[in-house]
């Protein structure tokens, strides 16, 4: 796919949450590319060092404003989410779900 005037507009936190992202976009009829961390730089004996690269997601410069609008929407329902999960901070047990 190619770009008109490629634009990053975004770096992801892992290479899984850029494909999220790029689904999103094209879900909204945007045109988006998605660069993964590839490198081995950041890869090592004991597992992979972070923030070394970080994916990238691309749009052409006429769909700038509107992938960004979908990105902040995207980042504010994952923060809401990590709340959410944070406000949990107790599973019941199996005998607690059973005696209700």
């Amino acid at each position: 796919m190619e770009l008109h005037e490629p634009t990053k507009i975004y770096t992801a936190a892992s290479n899984m949450q850029a494909h999220e992202v790029v689904a999103i976009l094209a879900s909204h009829d945007i045109k988006a590319q998605a660069v993964e961390d590839e490198s081995a730089v950041g890869i090592w004996g004991g597992g992979v060092i972070s923030q070394v690269f970080k994916p990238n997601i691309w749009v052409g410069s006429s769909d700038v404003d509107e992938a960004l609008e979908l990105i902040d929407h995207f980042e504010h329902r994952q923060r809401e989410l990590a709340r959410a999960n944070d406000k949990v901070d107790h599973f019941p047990d199996l005998d607690e779900v059973e005696g209700t």
